[in-house]
């Protein structure tokens, strides 16, 4: 049974991610400049997948927009800064043979296809 799903992202609300940046204060940078035309456009489909939304955070990372082998344009965010000051994870991947015994006995299985990266 294979069953394809829409370009829509589902949600959940069984997870909230918090991003730890420790004591530092928040980074807020300039824009960079794109396009307006181009910009609007992506944006604007992107919020009405629900990949962005408005947002008044006094964290601010510049967008960048780049063109596509294919013609298409690629919605990029510069988090250098961020990642910067963000405080490392210290958990391990799991191996392999742990999440091949855990799924031992499952009789469905679902994959995600992460085309644009979200």
């Amino acid at each position: 049974m294979r069953e394809e799903s829409s370009k829509k992202p589902g949600r959940t609300d069984l997870l909230k991610f918090q991003i730890d940046t420790g004591d530092s204060q928040p980074i807020k940078q300039q824009p960079y400049r794109v396009s307006y035309t181009e910009g609007e456009a992506e944006i604007q489909q992107y919020m009405e997948l629900g990949f962005v939304r408005e947002s008044n955070s006094p964290w601010a990372s510049p967008v960048l927009m780049i063109r596509k082998p294919d013609g298409g344009i690629r919605f990029c965010i510069d988090y250098r800064k961020l990642n910067a000051v963000t405080v490392k994870d210290c958990y391990p991947m799991p191996l392999i043979d742990d999440i091949i015994d855990v799924l031992s006995g499952s009789k469905m299985f679902s994959t995600m296809d992460i085309a644009s990266g979200y």
